[in-house]
């Protein structure tokens, strides 16, 4: 299925996005002069901008698909959150469960920038869990919702509104229905994430999660046992070897590692299976690996990786 018609079908699609709420505040301006009264920038200001982020962010991703979304999450009782309702409203994304805390700030990211270059950034946040209240009532709102959305998407910041019981929550009442949960894990969480469909940790996170330290001197390659599979998962993830090689210093962070196996990918599960069938191991490899030369090549193969086959991703 080439990717054209994957977003056309997308139009119509029903999403439920449990998690974070968020807004970014751009402030753009010049920086001239140092101030007097202390050894900082001064910024003249020309104007502000606004967007939505965290899971916010995520329905407006899926508004420009097509798609339509019901948000569950919480925003605080300042003008914050008018101004994020109101950007939400635009994107016709469905507010209606969500939760207002009139002890908390709705998180905001402030960022200066002066000439294209960001000069700082202020957040407003309290990232203290939801109160057992609120996430009772979260997850009624999930219960209520899930049977008319097609896939739910959990978002987690870490700000404090994924709790491990609303992860169990969704992940069980979901997989009961039968409709498959996307999550994007914060690790160092005690949640659980064995009912989920596909998760989509970057690479730290990835090593995080199976249990890994990551420094920037470690070549992560090959294969070990898998650790999650089971019966009735729907994915499973491998933890790779390691190999120290001080001769990575300079050339940026040197990483590869097994890539965790999902079937929510098709493009990638139809390039996957034809190799894994070969009884070969799938070895993906960071950013600084785009320019592959033949160092790289000696250290995948120290670490026990034949490399027959690579490729780079298109980001610059």
């Amino acid at each position: 299925m080439d990717l054209e018609l994957i977003v056309k079908q997308f139009a119509g699609v029903w999403v439920l996005i449990v998690g974070d709420l968020m807004l970014d505040k751009y402030i753009w301006g010049e920086v001239a002069r140092i101030s007097p009264e202390a050894p900082v920038q001064v910024v003249n200001v020309h104007r502000e901008s606004w967007s939505l982020g965290g899971s916010a962010n995520t329905a407006a991703n899926t508004g420009a698909l097509g798609g339509r979304s019901v948000l569950v999450g919480v925003m605080g009782g300042d003008s914050s959150r008018q101004r994020l309702t109101k950007l939400l409203a635009a994107q016709r994304t469905d507010v209606s469960q969500v939760i207002a805390d009139e002890n908390k700030p709705t998180t905001q990211k402030v960022r200066i920038i002066a000439r294209n270059q960001q000069l700082l950034r202020f957040d407003y946040e309290d990232s203290g869990c939801l109160s057992q209240k609120d996430e009772a009532r979260a997850i009624r709102a999930i219960d209520e919702t899930i049977r008319a959305v097609q896939v739910v998407v959990i978002s987690d910041y870490a700000k404090g509104f994924v709790t491990p019981s609303l992860v169990d929550a969704v992940t069980d009442v979901a997989k009961s229905e039968g409709v498959p949960v996307l999550i994007d894990p914060k690790p160092g969480r005690d949640a659980s994430y064995h009912n989920a469909t596909l998760l989509t940790p970057n690479s730290s996170e990835a090593l995080q999660l199976a249990g890994m330290s990551a420094d920037g001197d470690v070549v992560a390659a090959g294969h070990v046992a898998d650790q999650a599979r089971r019966d009735d998962a729907p994915y499973s993830h491998a933890g790779p070897r390691s190999l120290r090689c001080d001769r990575c210093r300079g050339y940026g962070n040197c990483s590869a590692g097994a890539l965790p196996w999902s079937r929510g990918n098709t493009a990638k599960t139809q390039l996957w299976s034809q190799i894994t069938l070969q009884g070969k191991c799938v070895v993906t490899a960071n950013s600084s690996f785009d320019l592959l030369h033949a160092g790289h090549v000696r250290f995948l193969e120290q670490a026990g990786v034949s490399v027959s086959h690579s490729g780079a991703n298109s980001n610059r």
